[in-house]
């Protein structure tokens, strides 16, 4: 399923109110690039788009080269199409074949080939940035209070700080092929690994919309977070800092995959690692009644047999469950609790040498009212 304009725009928290019905629809919100409130126009059924202040306009694809610094064909192979620049021609094809791309097989992209200089760029640029947050006091009590991560976990992922906007040579970084220099943006710097190498790196940012941004020249890889215990056991989240505490959390014996959003799709390497699991919980930040969600959650059901959905009880995403005083190790443990035996939660806590294990028996009353909550809406969806 190809991502339409309003897509891009939800992704990057960005909701366009309809405005008129010319062209199957126009829509009007703030640009992601210059802000405002209604000044960026979007036709859904054509994929155009064009911002009133800055000028700037395009179809899906320009869309993520602009605002997020993605080449031709990473923009392509994210949308999971080639898409040549558009014309009322090709526009009038697509749609005619649009039923039978439908009901062609989904096949997974490949990850991308990441030149081994950007790999060493990036590695130099984490390094320093991550020595910037650990005498940022500031940015680290802003992680470990509004985050949850303690010390261990920050400098295991080596989370960082990028105090401005950076522009470097393209050549120098190996990609002499894009059409822009590297564009490195400012805020809390988020390393992505894929098989122990960095693969791509993002910045989040509270003084911008979008607060996600990615270094340009990387991969397009979700965050893959393998658990100490191989159980086979996976669960998929949003935001890759989500998936950071539920790692810190139940690293132990949940493997935690981080998509960048709920519409993303995974990888060759992700695909296979969701092939093997034997259960696959799934928690995006979006509520049960957004249409987009629902389709979302219809694509993962039908693709991994495996798969079960499990949103959070307290709050959008895992770390709101936590701030509101929920375990998500308790949390975790009720959505695995039809797959694992009691006992083995146990030895899951003893291994994980938590000061205050928790009981054997984990049907508390909390999580006999989780599980009760999660099979009526089980139910809700069927």
């Amino acid at each position: 399923m190809t991502e339409t304009i309003i897509d891009l725009l939800n992704n990057d928290g960005i909701y366009p109110v309809k405005v008129a019905k010319i062209s199957g629809g126009e829509y009007a919100s703030p640009c992601p690039g210059c802000g405002g409130r209604d000044r960026f126009i979007s036709w859904p059924n054509t994929g155009r788009w064009w911002c009133r202040q800055c000028g700037l306009f395009g179809d899906e694809i320009e869309y993520l080269k602009q605002f997020h610094d993605m080449t031709f064909k990473e923009a392509s192979d994210h949308l999971g199409v080639y898409k040549k620049m558009t014309s009322r021609t090709h526009r009038k094809k697509k749609k005619k074949k649009q039923n039978i791309h439908s009901q062609q097989k989904w096949t997974p992209n490949e990850s991308k080939d990441i030149p081994d200089i950007w790999k060493q760029k990036a590695t130099a640029f984490v390094d320093w940035s991550h020595n910037n947050l650990i005498q940022n006091d500031e940015q680290l009590c802003w992680l470990q209070e509004r985050r949850c991560l303690n010390m261990d976990t920050i400098m295991k992922s080596k989370l960082g700080w990028n105090p401005t906007d950076l522009y470097r040579s393209k050549n120098n970084w190996g990609c002499s092929d894009r059409e822009k220099d590297i564009f490195i943006p400012h805020g809390l710097v988020i390393p992505v690994f894929v098989n122990g190498e960095f693969n791509r790196v993002k910045t989040r940012a509270d003084d911008r919309d979008p607060k996600y941004l990615p270094i340009g020249g990387g991969g397009i890889s979700p965050m893959v977070l393998k658990s100490e215990i191989d159980t086979q056991c996976v669960i998929i989240v949003e935001s890759e800092l989500d998936a950071i505490l539920l790692n810190q959390e139940s690293g132990d014996f949940v493997t935690v995959i981080a998509m960048g959003s709920a519409s993303y799709k995974p990888d060759r390497t992700t695909h296979d690692i969701l092939l093997q699991a034997k259960l696959i919980l799934q928690s995006f930040d979006t509520g049960v009644d957004d249409p987009a969600v629902k389709i979302a959650w219809s694509w993962w059901k039908t693709t991994y047999r495996q798969w079960k959905r499990w949103p959070c009880v307290k709050g959008k995403d895992p770390t709101e469950l936590y701030l509101n005083g929920v375990s998500i190790r308790t949390w975790v443990k009720a959505g695995l609790y039809t797959f694992f035996p009691e006992s083995a939660f146990g030895f899951f806590d003893f291994q994980h040498k938590y000061e205050n294990p928790f009981p054997t028996n984990i049907l508390n009353e909390y999580d006999e009212a989780v599980i009760e909550r999660m099979a009526i809406m089980e139910e809700g969806k069927s």
